[in-house]
């Protein structure tokens, strides 16, 4: 495996790796991502039964829902002040200056996510219930939640695209999986419990993903290789 080229390794406990977090924005999102698949999918089968909208005023009251989240997100993102640190042993999680959880540095715990990782934790639970999915689609709800999932991604992907550019003004370094999840989801009681928190990393540029990989790769962990997570963990 790839180590770092630096003669004299990074003291990361003198010098830590400090940066933004972003990780309260994307689970609020998450419930953005959520609401604008389902009234995708709602305005699609208007248009496909009736030719137009067959309830206006339900779409109305969806996009004040929509319009409400965004504002929620923004005020999030501006307000609060999130940090990753970086130490020797370990990645704590800071929130307006205070420490909310330390992460011990394990390989198996290391995961590349796609989207945003909400309900699912383990490994086998994620295979049981990708196939529980598929087939409750296809037999007991006709489509209907692959039609969900399928636009889940689509939108979560474009918010992904639209916030990276708006941070970078351009592109380069974009991933698809801007996701690194460093342990298993936590949640505090002084806030939303149902909006698990301090597990996640996001990658908001090329320069922060190069910083991350050169701390992991002096741990001999190489972060381009490991494992990917499709689902929701």
């Amino acid at each position: 495996m790839e180590i770092s080229n630096k003669q004299k390794p990074r003291d990361y406990d003198k010098e830590p790796l400090v940066i933004n977090g972003y990780e309260k924005f994307f689970a609020i999102a998450w419930y953005l991502v959520l609401l604008f698949s389902v009234l995708t999918i709602a305005i699609i089968e208007d248009f496909m039964e009736c030719g137009s909208l067959c309830s206006p005023k339900g779409v109305v009251m969806n996009l004040v829902m929509l319009g409400i989240l965004i504002a929620i997100c923004i005020f999030k993102l501006i307000r609060s002040k999130q940090q990753i640190r970086f130490t020797d042993r370990y990645i704590g999680f800071i929130e307006n200056g205070v420490v909310k959880r330390f992460c011990k540095v394990e390989f198996d715990e290391l995961r590349r996510s796609f989207s945003i990782d909400v309900f699912i934790s383990s490994e086998i639970l994620q295979y049981i219930c990708n196939l529980s999915l598929m087939i409750m689609g296809l037999i007991a709800l006709k489509w209907e939640l692959l039609k969900i999932i399928f636009f889940i991604y689509l939108w979560g992907f474009f918010l992904n695209f639209i916030f990276y550019l708006s941070m970078n003004k351009n592109l380069k370094g974009f991933r698809a999986m801007p996701f690194i999840r460093v342990a298993e989801p936590t949640t505090n009681p002084g806030y939303h419990n149902i909006l698990p928190r301090y597990y996640l990393i996001y990658i908001y540029n090329d320069k922060i993903y190069n910083d991350i990989k050169e701390y992991f790769l002096q741990k001999n962990i190489n972060i381009d290789y490991i494992k990917k997570n499709y689902l929701f963990a």
